[in-house]
């Protein structure tokens, strides 16, 4: 295991989670939530889906730059 491995998920988590709060916040605004045609629970089903993938991403992320 990697030395950085934890200090990779706990940035993972935390920044995906203040990604995605900012996005549920912009996608439910009434007037992006209408131009989609996006109730709560779409946004909702679409932000859970994002999820992880964004979390893996910020991971890998974070460790490449450990290793620059």
């Amino acid at each position: 295991m990697a030395p950085y491995t934890n200090s990779a998920d706990q940035f993972a988590e935390e920044m995906a989670e203040i990604m995605l709060e900012s996005l549920r916040d912009y996608l439910l605004d009434p007037d992006v939530s209408e131009r989609y045609a996006m109730d709560e629970n779409e946004a909702g089903a679409f932000i859970d889906q994002m999820g992880q993938e964004l979390t893996d991403q910020l991971r890998q992320l974070y460790l490449e730059m450990q290793e620059e």
